[in-house]
């Protein structure tokens, strides 16, 4: 019996452990830089957003990341600036959801205090056509001197894998897994109930092994309201 015991302890501490699928994420490479260009439905560039990767650090096998980003308008005047989170966990990227937020919808708000749940998106390190992806909602609230100017809810649904493209950016060429979903942004004004809902059809492009390449947002007609794509990245 005690033979038998010491076999099967060998046998257990010989299996590999566990490892995350993060590695080739820019999500994950501490010190890269990642610029997002932001263009209006005529291809016009209407902002940028630059992405600085802080720290990365594991955690029982989890692997977290810090960033910062900074968002300027086309004239290189800047409109905010703000912190979030990478998490890889379970085979699983969990990208904040701050990320995805419109922001031609998010600069109203760029003079304002901004208190916001933790929240994520998440992507499985391997998707396949077809697959239905969880649903994700963030909020937030905007204040003015102290009073509460807007509530916000971002919400995306219904997210669904609907096959692969490649895309090319000036930064690159990616195999992507296309992912479309419906999307809400409400902001209630005050402590009042009157809310400004705005529905929109939104469409990433991941690349696996790598990141978010493209996004588009649509009106609820289909009608392209604007895109970001990537447009430089330093490792």
């Amino acid at each position: 019996m005690k033979s038998f015991l010491l076999l099967s302890l060998i046998f257990l501490c010989s299996l590999p452990a566990k490892t995350q699928n993060c590695s080739g994420y820019y999500f994950f490479t501490k010190n890269a830089t990642i610029v997002m260009t932001n263009y209006d439905r005529k291809d016009e560039v209407n902002s940028t957003v630059t992405y600085k990767i802080n720290n990365v650090s594991k955690n029982d096998g989890a692997v977290s990341a810090s960033f910062e980003s900074v968002v300027v308008d086309k004239k290189g005047k800047n409109i905010s600036v703000s912190k979030g989170q990478y998490k890889c966990a379970d085979d699983k990227i969990y990208v904040d959801v701050s990320v995805s937020m419109p922001a031609g919808q998010m600069e109203a708000y760029k003079d304002m205090e901004i208190t916001a749940d933790e929240s994520f998106i998440e992507y499985p390190t391997s998707m396949q056509d077809g697959q239905q992806l969880p649903d994700a909602v963030f909020k937030m609230s905007v204040s003015s001197k102290g009073s509460v100017f807007s509530n916000i809810t971002y919400k995306q649904v219904n997210r669904n894998v609907t096959g692969k493209e490649k895309i090319t950016t000036a930064a690159g060429s990616w195999d992507c897994w296309k992912i479309t979903s419906e999307s809400q942004f409400k902001a209630t004004v005050g402590n009042s109930n009157f809310s400004m809902p705005i529905n929109m059809i939104s469409t990433e492009w991941f690349a696996p092994g790598f990141g978010i390449i493209k996004t588009e947002t649509a009106n609820k007609r289909g009608k392209l309201m604007g895109y970001s794509v990537i447009s430089m990245i330093e490792k």
